[in-house]
């Protein structure tokens, strides 16, 4: 029988295309797999940019959302795209911390996950992932907004940092 985690990690999150252009392509290259290899920390930052591929975007802004608190209604069918299941995703830890997130931001009864059948389990870790989803939409909506507001925002090496340490958690 698989863990949930298990389930987890073979999802395909999807990522809200309307932020592609404003956050997505000005923080990250599209991704090493489209783009021939996989690009040196110096090379991306010599571009100006944060994030080799998509995925570690996502990951930041999910951590902006889980740390404002603040999630968006999220239709992955009409405003979402896939991308990189999240076994591919690096660092791993970083993933894992994600998945221990959701697990504690969820309703999920951590005792009855012993108990759930295989449908159930993928369900569940389906639900997470859809939960994962809707925290990176708020997430991307704050960096959104923040770039709407000042668009050097993110030109100092640092300001990546600097912006997850300064948000708030949601009113």
């Amino acid at each position: 029988m698989n863990t949930i985690l298990e389930r987890f990690i073979r999802k395909e999150p999807h990522f809200p295309t309307m932020y592609e252009e404003s956050v997505m392509k000005r923080l990250s290259l599209k991704g090493a797999y489209d783009q021939g290899g996989v690009r040196s920390e110096e090379e991306t930052f010599s571009v100006g940019k944060f994030f080799n591929r998509y995925y570690e975007c996502f990951m930041f802004a999910a951590l902006v959302g889980i740390k404002a608190g603040y999630e968006l209604p999220f239709d992955r069918a009409q405003e979402g795209k896939k991308f990189l299941p999240v076994s591919d995703w690096k660092p791993k830890r970083l993933a894992d911390y994600l998945f221990m997130s959701m697990l504690t931001l969820s309703d999920t009864d951590l005792a009855a996950l012993d108990e759930l059948d295989e449908k159930q389990i993928d369900d569940k870790a389906f639900d997470l992932i859809k939960l994962l989803e809707r925290y990176a939409y708020g997430g991307f909506d704050l960096i959104d907004k923040e770039l709407k507001e000042n668009q050097h925002s993110f030109d100092d090496p640092f300001s990546i940092a600097l912006f997850l340490k300064n948000v708030k958690p949601a009113a």
